[in-house]
């Protein structure tokens, strides 16, 4: 099966149904019943509209379309059937970027973005991202409404959020949309100045910055002993390191800025991802991280996002390419001779999963998740065979001379419809089974 990683600009559509976690607990029928129809309307009208589905997880769903009208105007419909009863309470979010694709898996940083947007919807609404606002800027049949400007979680700028507000769709309140993520509040200001120049001399620190046209140029200067100096100002997010001298100013539009600091120490984050790139797949709360800066010996555990933080890194090794040494369960420790390169004030460290192991682990569960079921037989490749135990669970080392980098593994249990699907080594994975039907 080809499975080789396809590039293209598409506007991703991701949707959940709210509360219903809750409501499987205490109506487990009324749950499925809801996220049945949910699945068929979904699957209807994103076929209508020239959709593509890429993934169903629990009540929630991935798509993409070729346009941003055609998205919108699905989950227009999407929300307007749903509207009616049996109500479902869907949430939607849209964005557009570059995804990669294969028959596996769909990754990209935008496919993340808008996960995010989708989860800041309440019931009922649709949140787009400030791109896809601008593509429907002509489209008269589709009306929206400016959220405010939003700090996103591993985004490097505000973003504006846009809630279409066309009729029969709910719009988000600005205190439900803060209650999960920080909006973003401009400082006041008069001026309009941009970075010249950032310098260093023997004994201070220099930072150069002039106004708009007739406005002259201000030049602050920040002795040794003084950590930060801030300067504010009006509009944008850019980073930049100068010797040891690091200066960030949060960017919002047209290349001003809102702030800037300039620091006598600098920090470096690392990120721990697949082979793929920062977009594979990301290491996280397993693991740790180890520089060694001349004898200072500094060790980190590798945090969410696959995020691990070092400050006050030793001048003399800022901007320079740096030995890491990164160690997780399940993958190949990183090459300790390997020089990585700064990307700004980060370095990304890809990691290779260690085949070696060759152990294959899950769960199987009934389709709604509430069941764990045991004595479901495994069978991987047509070869090897093993049983799930009483709470659903199933573990098998293959031999050294027979490890692969994917799998076909099928699940089979009395009652239930078998699934076959591909596995890859050293991932847990979660399998579901429905029940026949008599």
């Amino acid at each position: 099966m080809n499975s080789t990683p396809n590039r293209k600009l598409a506007a991703i559509m991701f949707t959940d149904i709210q509360g219903y976690t809750a409501l499987m607990q205490h109506d487990e029928k009324k749950g499925v019943a809801m996220r049945e129809r949910h699945r068929e309307v979904f699957n209807s009208l994103t076929i209508k509209h020239g959709g593509t589905i890429l993934q169903y997880y629990g009540d929630g769903t991935l798509s993409t379309f070729d346009s941003v009208v055609a998205a919108t105007k699905c989950g227009i419909e999407m929300q307007r059937e749903f509207s009616r009863k049996p109500v479902v309470p869907l949430r939607v979010g849209i964005h557009i970027g570059d995804i990669i694709t294969t028959q596996e898996e769909v990754i990209g940083d935008a496919v993340n973005v808008a996960s995010r947007i989708e989860s800041l919807a309440i019931a009922g609404s649709i949140l787009i991202s400030d791109i896809v606002q601008k593509e429907l800027y002509n489209q008269k049949d589709i009306q929206w409404k400016s959220m405010g400007f939003y700090e996103m979680k591993n985004v490097d700028h505000p973003m504006e959020i846009f809630a279409v507000s066309n009729k029969g769709l709910k719009i988000p309140s600005p205190d439900q949309i803060s209650e999960k993520v920080k909006p973003y509040k401009e400082q006041d200001s008069t001026s309009s100045e941009k970075i010249e120049s950032l310098d260093q001399e023997e004994g201070h620190r220099k930072i150069t910055i002039t106004g708009p046209s007739g406005g002259g140029t201000n030049q602050v200067e920040v002795s040794k002993k003084k950590k930060t100096w801030t300067y504010i100002t009006s509009a944008a997010v850019i980073i930049g390191i100068i010797g040891s001298l690091t200066a960030t100013i949060n960017i919002i539009k047209d290349n001003f800025f809102s702030s800037a600091s300039v620091s006598s120490s600098t920090q470096l984050t690392v990120y721990v991802h697949g082979p793929e790139g920062p977009q594979d797949i990301i290491l996280e709360n397993e693991g740790e991280v180890v520089i060694d800066f001349d004898g200072d010996r500094r060790t980190t555990v590798i945090g969410d996002q696959g995020r691990s933080v070092f400050t006050e890194i030793p001048e003399k090794f800022i901007g320079q390419p740096l030995h890491i040494l990164v160690s997780s369960e399940g993958f190949e420790e990183s090459d300790p001779e390997i020089l990585y390169e700064w990307n700004e004030n980060s370095i990304y460290v890809p990691m290779v999963p260690d085949k070696s192991l060759g152990k294959i682990t899950g769960i199987v569960k009934s389709m709604d998740g509430s069941e764990l079921l045991d004595n479901a037989r495994v069978i991987i490749d047509n070869e090897f065979t093993t049983v799930t135990d009483n709470l659903g669970k199933f573990s098998l080392v293959i031999e050294n001379n027979r490890i692969k980098d994917k799998y076909d593994i099928s699940i089979l249990k009395a009652g239930y419809r078998p699934v076959s699907e591909y596995y890859y080594p050293n991932s847990s994975k979660e399998f579901r089974l429905k029940k026949e039907v008599k």
